[in-house]
């Protein structure tokens, strides 16, 4: 079965509500901390540029499993690396220095 999941460096609370608005199945974000039932204003996990490892833990992704991947942000490389395909949003001119060649043949440029 194919389940849709948002994978984020935003905070939770905007990913729970994008999640909740998109009818996803799930989602991982970077997590606010919170001391007393009290934001800290400080991240107790930040996610940019490692999605994946959360994923893995939160959702029960392994390495074998199909993933299409649509990202605007060329920090999501652990999941360039695992994605059958890459759905690139925004300029890939600018990313070309960061991402691997070996994934280009996997990636589609959305305007």
């Amino acid at each position: 079965s194919c389940r849709v999941l948002l994978a984020t460096a935003s905070i939770d609370p905007v990913a729970y509500e994008m999640t909740r608005v998109l009818q996803l199945h799930g989602f991982v974000s970077s997590r606010l901390a919170y001391r007393a039932g009290v934001c800290t204003g400080r991240l107790e996990e930040d996610l940019l540029g490692n999605k994946w490892q959360a994923l893995a833990r939160d959702h029960g992704l392994r390495e074998n499993d199909e993933m299409f991947l649509y990202t605007d942000n060329d920090d999501d490389l652990d999941l360039f690396a695992r994605a059958k395909r890459v759905y690139f949003i925004g300029s890939l001119e600018r990313s070309r220095s960061v991402i691997s060649p070996a994934y280009w043949d996997r990636v589609t440029r959305i305007q």
